[in-house]
């Protein structure tokens, strides 16, 4: 913006491109030091996200600040920042969210840099007891809202292999991804069986763990294997959704053997698990 131009006029646009629109035109400005300043007795008149158009303008601005200034004599005005219009919608950033509406634990730590493309960035995400953060790279943001990509894996088992379940599971979170079982995240109160299918119809993945105990057990554990098998019909065909692990050697139920599993015991089955649950097909 030139600071040449001493007392240009400018146009400001309301809820631009809406039904809502509203314009006001001719209004008096002047650039001091390369700042837009309005006098006072305009400035009730405009707000933040209000769009800035003036014949010496490359293109429309976007107000993201205003704030008072003293001017010589005592003269009190206001200095408005603004940003080019294709920046700002590359750029400016009103809300996170993850993809599912998965629930990032409170207290967690975000660090937000540009990207290497424009319009995207670089998020790094920290929860709570994380002893690494997460990094996302080139997070496109669209309409203002980054969307991250956030794993939600829900951990299917018997309570009496509990302890291997909970190991793991610290080492999924600790690696960046979110996880659901019932010691953890089932609070006094809660209708469990109503928390325990929305889990699994949010999960992104569903791990079985399968044992001897799970494999013969009657009782709920059974009841999430065929609820997580049900979800896995309303997905594409071929879309990795159920991963058994075993625990140990035993007769996995029919309805798990067409799907590949994971043997716990074999070497470099945590690598590859993370790898599955880092792609999406």
């Amino acid at each position: 913006m030139p600071d040449s131009v001493s007392s240009p006029t400018i146009t400001i646009v309301r809820n631009a491109g809406t039904v809502n629109e509203y314009r006001q035109e001719g209004i008096p400005a002047q650039i001091i030091d390369g700042a837009l300043i309005i006098n006072s007795s305009t400035f009730k008149n405009l707000n933040k996200y209000d769009e800035i158009h003036a014949n010496y303008l490359d293109e429309p601005f976007i107000v993201t600040a205003i704030r008072s200034r003293e001017l010589p004599e005592n003269q009190r005005t206001y200095e408005v920042e603004i940003t080019p219009l294709s920046i700002y919608r590359t750029t400016f950033i009103h809300a996170i969210k993850t993809a599912g509406k998965k629930e990032v634990p409170r207290d967690t730590i975000t660090e937000i840099k540009l990207g290497d493309f424009p319009g995207t960035v670089n998020i790094t995400i920290q929860y709570p007891g994380q002893k690494k953060p997460s990094t996302f790279h080139n997070v496109p943001i669209h309409d203002h809202i980054l969307e991250l990509s956030v794993k939600l894996v829900f951990l299917c088992h018997a309570k009496e292999d509990k302890e291997i379940v909970e190991r793991i599971g610290d080492d999924l979170y600790q690696d960046g991804f979110l996880t659901w079982f019932d010691k953890k995240d089932l609070l006094p109160g809660d209708d469990w069986e109503e928390k325990i299918e929305d889990a699994i119809e949010r999960s992104d993945y569903v791990l079985v763990f399968l044992s001897s105990r799970s494999c013969s057990k009657v009782g709920y554990v059974q009841r999430e294997m065929k609820y997580a098998l049900k979800q896995r019909d309303l997905r594409p065909k071929g879309h990795r959704y159920i991963i058994p692990l075993l625990i140990e050697e035993c007769d996995p139920p029919r309805e798990f053997r067409s799907i590949q599993w994971s043997h716990l015991w074999e070497d470099g089955w945590y690598e590859k698990l993370k790898l599955a649950l880092g792609n999406d097909s």
